[in-house]
């Protein structure tokens, strides 16, 4: 097969698809030895609220709030004149710590905390209700979520309640009021990474998610006046997520032409495995592939940096972006199969001609030890230096030199996983299309081209760093920590409006995809405590 193909012939869109098939505690001490004290603020996976039941357990008629059609308003009937002093009040006695977990019971005790802090902090005044109606800027939150599906996210997991009575009542205005609430923070978090435990994905997903606390979205969006666009912005704003949210409105258009009675839009529901551009076979991507590269892009900080290095895994690509535009580009090899190369951003803030490899354990007791039993020259010949520990164990380096695994340089950044960007003395690999050979490090063709573009210094030009090999290891860093982002998109828009589909190497799509059709899509949290 060619390395290239080209599939073309959908009349109706005019969409152009082209298929291409540790040290970790050195490395911490290093960066710090470069930029100083370093720190990161780690963002942990909350519990995210997974409702089965609709928010309000009360005699009167309720009716699911259903999609907005641009005219619709939603209402609530009138109250008495007393009625927000009496949600205050309920308000109040509801959000202490004994209640917090039977009216929020699947969402965290951090976030928990936050709406009652939130509320306390506001006299427990209703955030969302006036006079007994919806307020307009909640109808304005409620028209964005009803268009969730707009970002490839569940309108009915943030569904809230429409009551079709007059004179309701104090506490289903108030439970009205938490749940509006609820669902907002939900969306705000799903948009920006919640909606799936990434470390039941793979424990090689690490990326730290920017989830924004209860307070600060809540802040966010009593504040500013544009409360629709405040909410949305949540989603990412970067330039890949744009042109695929673009795509997949058009993917879903073409669907409902071509199956106008059809309900679906295309959710993560939808079978993956439909083929909605029958012209193109199998080699075209379906809406559910479009929805899991959307969402990595929700794993990604929102400031990638002006400068900064992308590695797309099923490119086999690595790139070099300077105040936005890029100015380097070379082929790389990426992590087979059974070791995958990890997916996560950080800060690459040196790199070291004529490295030494410490080989990391899992290596030695999976190839090195095996060989080693079979054939006692094999370290030998291979240039290892093997060291007994006090522990019994045994540590193995391979000292610089031409055969070295690593190359004559490599490029450090510090992470859980000791991974890094390296040379290779198996250069012959790069001619290969695909080309995930690795242990899980990336291998860079042109290492000593991309150095001297990183450090950006004359006496850093590539003829000078060349001319340091052999002379011992030779620790250099760059200016400033430069962000690095290892990502994995097997879809991409180019310019001319084509989509281009890559390879799934490591099955992402598949189990991003999988792990969307398991999260619930019914309501948003079941508030139904009742407050005496």
């Amino acid at each position: 097969m060619s390395r290239e193909m080209q599939f073309r012939g959908v009349d109706l869109m005019g969409f152009n698809y082209i298929y291409r098939p540790r040290w970790l505690l050195s490395g911490t001490f290093l960066m710090i030895f470069c930029t100083g004290a370093f720190a990161t603020e780690d963002y942990g996976i909350s519990g995210r609220p997974t409702l089965s039941e609709p928010y309000f357990d009360l005699a009167r008629p309720v009716e699911v709030w259903q999609p907005s059609t641009g005219k619709d308003q939603p209402q609530l009937g009138t109250v008495t004149s007393n009625a927000d002093e009496e949600i205050r009040q309920i308000l109040q006695k509801s959000l202490t710590i004994s209640n917090l977990k039977e009216i929020f019971p699947q969402v965290s005790d951090a976030n928990r905390r936050g709406f009652a802090a939130f509320y306390a902090e506001r006299d427990y005044q209703p955030l969302w209700i006036e006079g007994g109606n919806w307020s307009s800027r909640a109808v304005r939150v409620i028209n964005r979520l009803d268009r969730a599906d707009e970002d490839a996210l569940e309108p009915d997991t943030y569904r809230v309640s429409q009551l079709q009575s007059d004179n309701l009542d104090a506490k289903t205005l108030a439970y009205a009021d938490l749940a509006l609430s609820q669902a907002v923070v939900s969306y705000a978090r799903d948009a920006r990474g919640a909606r799936i435990n990434l470390a039941q994905l793979s424990k090689l997903i690490t990326p730290k998610l920017e989830l924004p606390d209860v307070e600060a979205i809540l802040s966010h969006l009593v504040t500013d006046p544009d409360t629709e666009n405040v909410l949305a912005s949540y989603n990412p704003q970067h330039q890949g997520y744009l042109a695929l949210k673009e795509k997949l409105t058009e993917f879903r258009d073409y669907t409902a032409s071509i199956a106008p009675d059809s309900e679906s839009r295309g959710s993560v529901n939808q079978n993956p495995n439909t083929d909605i551009l029958k012209k193109n076979s199998e080699k075209s991507p379906n809406i559910a592939e479009i929805i899991a590269n959307m969402e990595r892009w929700r794993w990604l900080p929102s400031d990638l940096g002006d400068d900064r290095i992308e590695v797309n895994l099923p490119e086999y690509t690595a790139r070099v972006i300077r105040n936005g535009q890029l100015v380097h580009e070379t082929r790389v090899i990426i992590g087979k199969q059974s070791t995958p190369t990890p997916l996560f951003s950080n800060k690459m803030v040196h790199l070291i001609v004529n490295p030494s490899w410490h080989v990391p354990a899992s290596i030695v007791n999976k190839e090195i030890l095996p060989k080693l039993a079979e054939d006692p020259e094999y370290a030998v010949r291979n240039g290892y230096e093997i060291t007994e520990l006090d522990s019994g164990k045994v540590s193995i380096r391979q000292p610089p030199g031409g055969g070295n695994a690593l190359g004559f340089i490599k490029f450090m950044f510090p992470n859980e996983h000791a991974v890094y960007l390296h040379d290779t003395p198996s250069r012959k690999l790069f001619a290969n299309f695909e080309r995930a050979y690795s242990h899980g490090c990336v291998r860079v063709e042109n290492p000593f081209e991309l150095a001297a573009i990183l450090l950006d210094r004359p006496e850093y030009s590539e003829p000078r760093l060349k001319a340091m090999i052999g002379k011992g290891e030779r620790l250099i860093c760059l200016k400033e920590p430069l962000p690095i982002h290892i990502t994995y998109f097997t879809l991409s828009v180019d310019e001319s409006g084509a989509i281009r589909k890559l390879a799934d190497v490591y099955g992402y799509d598949k189990s991003v995809a999988y792990a969307l059709r398991k999260q619930p899509s019914k309501a948003v949290a079941a508030l139904r405590r009742t407050v005496e």
